[in-house]
């Protein structure tokens, strides 16, 4: 029996207004970590937000295991399990990390007598034992990071969509980050967004870059550094990885 990718997409096409910031995209999403690569408004969040259920596409389908997602409850049970980590979580300053995980473990609907262990399990998972009584907002930022990624796995879900999880991380931070991201995604879907190159060049299975609201390039993380070789930035100035990004954005230029 063939295994079914976790998430497929089909002619998935959003606007804003007269803005087209989807174009028709379509691919597939298996276990391990995806890494989403694209400059700033490339569609890496708008795609989030349809495959989270924030945002209803114009035209096409998201499918989970190889079953179309149509009504609430489909989407329901999608959502269930599913992690998900925004670019900016928002307002939860006064959440000790604790508070957090048990709070979005019961907008999951789990049932109240297993939120208290499945949020120690979580916050241990991610290395905050020791600080899982800390308030939010006394944490340096790469520990909020680690926190609300905690609270995206309190459910213990086996897809994980992680919009920019490395944004405004210190290089040593983004580091440790990564690492536990590379564990996390041994048995789990994992897709990543970043404009990062670096964030997902060793620790993905495989990328996909987009660019102008498509798909522009799939390929493994090391054919990126075969792309390097031909043109794009200064060798002194960008890694292989970011020399083969830069290659693909302009290959998609001359399109």
């Amino acid at each position: 029996m063939v295994d079914l990718p976790a998430i497929q997409i089909q002619g998935l096409s959003v606007f804003y207004g007269s803005t087209q910031a989807l174009n028709h995209i379509a691919c597939e999403f298996g276990q391990g970590v995806t890494g989403v690569l694209g400059p700033n408004g490339a569609g890496k969040s708008t795609l989030f937000k349809v495959l989270t259920g924030a945002l209803r596409p114009a035209s096409g389908i998201v499918l989970r295991e190889g079953a179309v997602l149509t009504g609430a409850r489909a989407w329901e049970q999608h959502l269930s399990r599913l992690g998900y980590l925004p670019q900016d979580p928002g307002w939860f300053e006064g959440f000790t990390v604790t508070e957090l995980c048990e709070y979005m473990a019961g907008l999951r609907c789990m049932p109240r007598r297993l939120r208290r262990a499945a949020a120690e399990r979580a916050v241990a998972d991610v290395g905050l034992a020791k600080h899982a009584q800390d308030r939010l907002k006394s944490l340096s930022g790469g520990m909020r990071r680690r926190a609300f990624l905690a609270q995206a796995l309190v459910h213990d879900p086996p897809v994980l969509i992680l919009d920019e999880p490395t944004s405004g991380l210190d290089p040593v931070q983004r580091m440790h980050l990564r690492e536990l991201l590379a564990k996390i995604g041994e048995r789990r879907t994992i897709l990543l967004s970043t404009h990062l190159v670096e964030d997902v060049a060793h620790i993905a299975r495989d990328v996909v870059v987009m660019d102008k609201g498509r798909i522009v390039w799939r390929g493994a993380p090391v054919e990126l550094t075969r792309r390097a070789a031909r043109r794009s930035a200064d060798p002194e100035l960008a890694s292989l990885y970011e020399r083969g990004f830069l290659a693909v954005l302009s290959e998609g230029d001359e399109r």
